[in-house]
């Protein structure tokens, strides 16, 4: 009776932590920044999830010994020992504990999840996307009160999304999925049509380049996939020509990119989406580039051991250069920005990918290139091959849409830290193990009966 009611709390728990991460807020205890309340469920989560996991049976199991586990699980543990060569030792430890917290209940607990669980990402991404529906009417209030105004994107889903690129990754992982949910009669098509255009229409009014850039290019990919039945040594092979032939033009690119003058937030959406190639005037795009420059001085400084976990929006001042500077940067030799303390206010590097690599240096970066690798192979691998069944082609299908959008948002915003993305990202990557080892799961824990 007591291991069925810790199933059942933990059970509870994690639906929990699922409805209430979009309804999340930020509450600030001096330097300490918690989000309330998921990261007090979080760590309860975790600790049932402890108990009620048969450690033995999971770590025996299929899907721990899978590569992309293992490259999961050595990519936490360097970002663990990276610890004690950080710059700032307390917040590195913090960032650290959160992402394991973040890879225990949202990859491991997963599996435990899904075992238990029919159409368990449905269940998963279904329960998330219940709140989210909230705030995407809560988005549309404010953008109507606004008179539709492009300017005040960036506040929408505040206060339970910081900015309209973080709220925009979340409804870019939610949209894919809901083409799953099976309809059984008209009704059931109408709503699924209705939510469909809801979170459509929510991913258009953040007015975030990224997601529209991620959404369109991942479509052509998914439907390069599925017309041309193209797998890994194909895309290889693209990329190296794609590689050539940028180079080989490089000057004429650079030259087009320096004709292009229309800024973002300003005009209409097809001027927004248009800005993406402003690397003269755009201060979005400049002040980008200045992070991605400090990133790169931040590398060579510690090319082995990074910064620590966490640390680049404390280290990276000293590291910009005023000839590269915006009017929107932070001001390395001031004190205070908007009467508040400047100190982490800066924040990150807004790319993953270079994030890693200032934080963690090349091993951590190396890793995390690694798992972004083996997805896309593991979902091609579960596409093309023969005994897979058509769902679980079509689900393959869909998760690698969902990853590869957040992995092409991820060049230039960096999220991985945040609860939003991660509760969705580490979940589909552990879809994809457990659909690449369909026919060898165990149940890691107790049954309820």
């Amino acid at each position: 009776m007591q291991w069925k009611h810790i199933h059942r709390i933990a059970h509870f728990f994690i639906y929990a932590l699922l409805i209430c991460t979009p309804l999340a807020t930020e509450v600030s205890f001096g330097r300490l920044k918690i989000n309330m309340p998921t990261e007090p469920l979080l760590c309860v989560t975790a600790i049932l999830l402890f108990l009620a996991i048969d450690k033995k049976a999971l770590w025996q199991s299929s899907f721990v010994r899978h590569p992309l586990t293992l490259l999961a699980i050595f990519y936490q543990l360097w970002m663990t020992m990276m610890v004690v060569f950080s710059s700032d030792r307390l917040i590195s430890l913090k960032y650290v504990l959160v992402n394991n917290a973040h890879f225990w209940v949202f990859y491991l607990g997963f599996y435990y999840f899904a075992q238990k669980q029919k159409l368990p990402l449905l269940r998963w991404v279904g329960s998330y996307g219940l709140a989210l529906i909230v705030v995407i009417f809560l988005a549309w209030y404010k953008f109507m009160q606004f008179d539709f105004n492009i300017n005040v994107a960036v506040i929408l889903a505040q206060p339970f999304y910081n900015d309209n690129t973080l709220f925009s990754a979340s409804l870019v992982f939610v949209l894919p999925i809901i083409f799953l949910i099976p309809h059984k009669n008209t009704t059931f098509k109408f709503v699924k049509v209705v939510v469909i255009l809801l979170v459509g229409s929510a991913i258009f009014i953040t007015y975030c380049r990224a997601a529209w850039a991620s959404i369109f290019l991942v479509s052509l990919v998914i439907f390069l996939i599925i017309t041309f039945q193209l797998k890994i040594k194909h895309f290889l092979g693209l990329a190296i020509v794609v590689v050539f032939i940028t180079g080989l033009f490089l000057p004429t690119i650079s030259n087009n990119l320096a004709s292009i003058k229309t800024e973002s937030k300003k005009g209409n959406w097809l001027d927004q989406l248009a800005s993406i190639g402003n690397i003269t005037t755009d201060v979005s795009n400049l002040e980008r580039i200045n992070r991605y420059k400090c990133a790169i001085r931040m590398f060579k400084d510690r090319p082995v051991t990074g910064f620590g976990p966490g640390t680049y929006q404390y280290a990276y001042l000293p590291y910009q250069k005023t000839s590269e500077m915006t009017r929107i940067s932070m001001q390395k030799d001031a004190t205070t920005i908007l009467d508040k303390p400047q100190n982490g206010r800066g924040g990150g590097a807004h790319s993953e990918y270079l994030q890693a690599l200032s934080e963690l240096g090349i091993v951590g970066f190396i890793y995390w290139i690694a798992i972004v690798f083996l997805s896309f192979y593991t979902a091609l691998k579960v596409y093309f091959n023969e005994t897979s069944t058509t769902h679980n082609k079509k689900l393959s299908m869909t998760i690698l849409f969902a990853i590869l959008a957040y992995l092409v948002h991820a060049t230039f915003n960096n999220f991985m830290h945040s609860e939003e993305v991660a509760i969705l990202f580490w979940p589909m990557i552990a879809m994809l193990v457990i659909l690449d080892n369909t026919d060898n799961l165990i149940i890691p824990g107790e049954e309820v009966r």
